[in-house]
């Protein structure tokens, strides 16, 4: 009696070619992904940033490239650093994404750097045990060819050495939960603001406190919608000048508003506008050698309404005359019409309120 071959040990042998092929077929799709820009992609989770929604060592599917805000993403700004967290606002093609476990969100990436959307999660209990049993089974099955022959050590090399990856990660890697211990908080508050009289010119300052955080550069100033000169500034302080147009405006209302845009260190962005009180003295108004005086100790201009009243007489009708002057810092002396008999209206206005004198400047 002739007995034929058992073919079970042929199919265990297929099936164990076909499951390797296959997982070489994986392996080579996730390293492609990394340097190509396919809509595809398998990645290892290497630290707790997304805890505990996605762990460490666990598996991320990236399948497509279209995401929104609240998706988990996949970006890369090199092929050996990718990160995976959640997207958290999308302006003007640039992305900000954010571990659920860490205090601050990612500094903002190009969209373009976005590998894909995580469309599913396969947790580390079930693949890394799978894997490493296999990778076992297949050594003590092929021990002898893999030791003997080389073209099948190149075979198993790239399973060997990400399943000795995978184990030496599940042993360092593993105990790491969230960055929240390695990543600092950036933090800047407005420390306060303050009107600066320079003696030819008026500026505000602008000081900050700031923290784990540096300025790069100033991106714009406007000083009550004007853009506005920065004289000087430093990496908590701004000094900025108020533009001329805006210095009656000012004297009259007696505040000011001032917008600071900057670029911080870590691909930070700061923007604020803030409301100035600006401190104003009161006009000097008196009559001085028949000639009305005024005296200006403001670094704004001050811009003022005058009206004299005249006569030639006792008696005689009045005449009236009418000019609005600004006058800068500094003493004016204002000439009266010719007549023997002279009076003066003046008004400005002073932090909102409108400000009246009349005087007598010649009486003969």
């Amino acid at each position: 009696m002739r007995l034929l071959p058992a073919s079970g040990g042929a199919t265990v042998v297929k099936l164990s070619a076909a499951v390797t092929a296959v997982l070489l077929a994986v392996a080579a799709a996730s390293l492609a992904s990394r340097f190509l820009p396919v809509p595809f992609g398998l990645y290892t989770v290497a630290s707790g940033s997304m805890e505990p929604s996605i762990r460490v060592l666990d598996l991320a599917l990236v399948l497509g490239r279209a995401f929104g805000v609240g998706d988990v993403v996949v970006w890369c700004s090199s092929p050996t650093y990718c990160v995976i967290h959640r997207v958290i606002r999308v302006v003007n093609g640039y992305v900000v994404t954010k571990g659920d476990a860490n205090p601050v969100p990612d500094p903002r990436i190009p969209e373009d750097l976005v590998r894909g959307r995580v469309a599913a999660v396969v947790p580390r209990e079930l693949w890394l045990g799978a894997l490493l049993t296999y990778v076992a089974y297949l050594l003590v099955r092929n021990w002898r060819t893999v030791t003997r022959s080389a073209s099948a050590a190149v075979l198993y090399f790239p399973l060997i050495a990400y399943s000795a990856l995978v184990l030496s990660a599940a042993l360092l890697v593993s105990p790491q939960t969230s960055l929240h211990h390695v990543v600092s908080r950036p933090e800047v508050y407005l420390s306060r603001t303050e009107f600066v009289d320079l003696g030819d010119r008026c500026a505000v300052s602008v000081s900050y406190h700031i923290e784990n955080v540096q300025v790069e550069g100033i991106l714009a100033t406007y000083v009550s919608g004007v853009p506005a000169r920065v004289l000087e500034y430093s990496s908590t302080y701004l000094l900025i000048e108020i533009p001329e147009e805006l210095g009656v405006h000012v004297a009259a209302t007696g505040r000011l508003n001032v917008s600071v845009e900057a670029a911080l260190t870590r691909m930070g962005h700061l923007r604020g506008t803030y409301t100035v009180l600006v401190p104003l003295r009161k006009l000097g108004i008196y009559v001085a050698n028949g000639s009305l005086v005024v005296e200006n100790a403001n670094c704004l201009p001050v811009r003022v309404n005058v009206t004299w009243a005249y006569a030639e007489a006792v008696g005689r009708p009045w005449s009236y005359s009418f000019s609005v002057v600004t006058l800068g810092r500094g003493v004016h002396v204002l000439r009266p019409p010719e007549a023997p008999y002279v009076y003066v209206d003046i008004r400005y206005i002073y932090y909102g309120a409108e400000l009246h004198y009349r005087l007598e400047v010649r009486k003969s």
